[in-house]
């Protein structure tokens, strides 16, 4: 199944200061399950304003009719540069993100227009045959 592209902007960084948040954002979705409800089990009372900071209510079980979904995200990363157009850099995180999904997913590639090698970050769950 195929998956949505966006963008994350990180003001006054290189790439080589963000790869371990993107890492980290990584791991956290590869870790994660998430549960898709029917229509029937769709919340019937409304949310806290902040479920942050509401205390924490054991998790009911999964009705039957919920389906168990694992993803992961493979991240392309680029960083701008003098006399770069914005053009050239959205084309290389996009090159970067293609070789990361064709390098086995789950994983980081850095584009080319950034000062250090490319460095490629796949987890241990992901390199599981």
């Amino acid at each position: 199944m195929g998956g949505e592209e966006f963008t994350i902007l990180f003001p006054n960084k290189n790439a080589s200061a963000v790869v371990d948040y993107l890492d980290l954002l990584r791991m956290n979705i590869e870790s994660s399950t998430f549960r898709v409800r029917s229509g029937q089990e769709r919340r019937k009372i409304s949310r806290t304003a902040d479920r942050r900071t509401a205390p924490k209510r054991k998790a009911a079980a999964p009705a039957k009719s919920s389906t168990l979904l694992s993803v992961t995200v493979s991240i392309g990363i680029a960083q701008s540069r003098p006399k770069a157009y914005i053009d050239e850099i959205i084309e290389e995180a996009d090159q970067a993100l293609y070789r990361a999904k064709q390098g086995g997913r789950n994983r980081i590639e850095v584009g080319g227009g950034a000062p250090e090698k490319p460095k490629r970050i796949r987890s241990k769950k992901a390199a599981r045959p």
